[in-house]
C-alpha cells in the first residue's frame, strides 16, 4: 500500500471535490476481504447488511479492518430505524447508506437519525466519536458531522 493514500477521514471531501473513488461491496463477514482491498488501494467499501446477513458485532470487526487499512466503510443498512444508524455510526462506519428513499421527508428523516438531542451525534466515546471526549467539555458540546448516504 502506497503511503500518499488519503486517510479513509478524507471521504467525504473528496466526494465534495467529486475525485475519482475506488470502491465495491462487501457481503463476506469477514476483515479479510476488507484488508486485502485497502491493501490494493481501494478508497471505499459498502459493507452489504440489507444483502448479507451481518450482524452488528461482525461489522463492528469489518469496520475496524475498514480503518486500519485506511479504506471508508460505509455501511448499507437493512434497517433504516434511529438505533441501527447510530449503531452503525457508533461502530464507527465512516458513513451509511439507506437503499429506498423515494420521498424528501424520508431522506429528512434518515438525516435526524444520524442525530441526537443537541445536535452532537451519537455516543461520545465510541469510534464514531473518535474514542475519546474532552473531559472539560460537556458531551453535548463534542462535534461531530452526521454522515449518511441515500440511494433510490
Amino acid at each position: 500500500m502506497s503511503d500518499d493514500k488519503p486517510a479513509w477521514r478524507q471521504l467525504r471531501q473528496r466526494l465534495q471535490q467529486r475525485d475519482h473513488l475506488l470502491g465495491t461491496f462487501v457481503k463476506i463477514p469477514t476483515m479479510h476481504a476488507t484488508e486485502i482491498l485497502g491493501g490494493l488501494g481501494f478508497d471505499f467499501v459498502v459493507f452489504d447488511q440489507e444483502h448479507a446477513p451481518l450482524s452488528i458485532s461482525q461489522l463492528e470487526i469489518m469496520i475496524v479492518a475498514a480503518r486500519a487499512s485506511s479504506i471508508a466503510g460505509i455501511v448499507r443498512v437493512n434497517d433504516p430505524t434511529d438505533g441501527n444508524i447510530l449503531s452503525m455510526l457508533d461502530c464507527g462506519a465512516a458513513g451509511i447508506m439507506v437503499p429506498h428513499v423515494a420521498t424528501r421527508a424520508k431522506a429528512e428523516a434518515i438525516a435526524k437519525a444520524c442525530l441526537i438531542a443537541g445536535g452532537t451525534g451519537a455516543s461520545p466515546t465510541p469510534r464514531g466519536q473518535g474514542g475519546t471526549v474532552p473531559h472539560h467539555l460537556p458531551v453535548t458540546w463534542t462535534p461531530r458531522i452526521a454522515r449518511w448516504c441515500a440511494s433510490p
